[in-house]
């Protein structure tokens, strides 16, 4: 039968009403972006307890990896302004000075993360023994760190090499522990593309939504926009279709590998989904700048006879 519960109350003395106001106060910290937002991390948090129960990985991890994994899943972009690292550093805000450049965002979560449960009223850690909350603390840190994509081919890579070399992954070793919770943080963070093929669709255009809303910013400031911002070069299909094919697939194999045969499902999702994108994407067409500065933007699957107009963008800092 398939755990529904951790015990995580119980085994860490966690009082209800500590566990709600945590939650309200993490979903208080989350932005109204149209991807980075608190549905997602409702969204990861509830794949990584798919990921450890439904498809048996908590097998290789200890409970106390299940306990810091779910606060991580719930926190891991807590105040996410909806604008990438890359934006972060060229704009030189205020986040990328204080983490001088370097996984900007993901220190700002777990930085963020920490100041919540230092508050007594939302401290879900009040009652761990000092060895625990030191435990909790390095894998709450490690696995939001590897949620920032610079670090995706390092990651993937390293587990593709444990995978293969002949000697099994064990719950008794932490080195081992910390780069099973990346793999599975970092796969509920990327989910979109492995779900079933209704919702993969709605996550995957909330993520070009907010995409080409940064490269939108971007040109309107006289930044360098990224190709795969830009809606004068690409489309919300093709965004996921060369996600797909350059950064998810080959790490969902090794996932799926990992999980053994139920996990063949993933590869059938995210083919499907790659295969529906790709004939849609044949209803799309990039933007002109005209059309942009006409304050018109196309829905996803449209390619002109589809259109939306919104109004003109209000004014907007660089900083957090």
């Amino acid at each position: 039968q398939e755990q529904r519960d951790i015990d995580a109350l119980r085994r860490y003395r966690i009082a209800p009403e500590t566990l709600r106001a945590f939650l309200r106060a993490a979903a208080s910290h989350y932005v109204d972006n149209p991807y980075h937002n608190f549905e997602h991390a409702f969204d990861v948090t509830q794949t990584v307890f798919v990921l450890l129960f439904r498809y048996d990985l908590a097998r290789h991890l200890q409970p106390i990896d299940h306990f810091a994994m779910l606060v991580a899943a719930v926190c891991h972009d807590l105040g996410h302004p909806g604008k990438n690292n890359a934006f972060q550093v060229a704009a030189r805000t205020n986040v990328a000075r204080i983490y001088n450049d370097v996984s900007v965002l993901e220190n700002f979560h777990a930085s963020t993360t920490f100041q919540l449960l230092d508050v007594p009223a939302t401290n879900l850690l009040a009652n761990l023994s000092a060895d625990e909350y030191r435990m909790v603390r390095k894998l709450i840190i490690e696995a939001i760190l590897a949620t920032d994509m610079a670090k995706h081919f390092e990651i993937t890579v390293n587990f593709q090499n444990r995978l293969h070399n002949g000697k099994p992954l064990s719950p008794d070793s932490l080195d081992d522990r910390i780069d099973i919770i990346r793999v599975i943080l970092k796969a509920a963070d990327i989910s979109n593309v492995i779900k079933p093929i209704d919702v993969a669709v709605m996550w995957t255009d909330r993520v070009a939504n907010e995409f080409f809303a940064q490269g939108d910013f971007e040109r309107r400031h006289h930044m360098t926009v990224a190709p795969h911002l830009d809606r004068t070069k690409g489309t919300h299909s093709k965004v996921s279709t060369g996600f797909i094919a350059f950064v998810a697939r080959s790490f969902f194999v090794s996932v799926a590998e990992f999980i053994g045969d139920a996990g063949a499902e993933l590869i059938e999702n995210i083919d499907a989904l790659n295969a529906h994108l790709s004939e849609r994407a044949k209803l799309e067409r990039p933007q002109t700048l005209e059309e942009i500065a006409a304050g018109t933007v196309f829905t996803a699957g449209g390619g002109g006879a589809e259109l939306q107009r919104v109004p003109p963008p209000a004014a907007a800092t660089t900083d957090d």
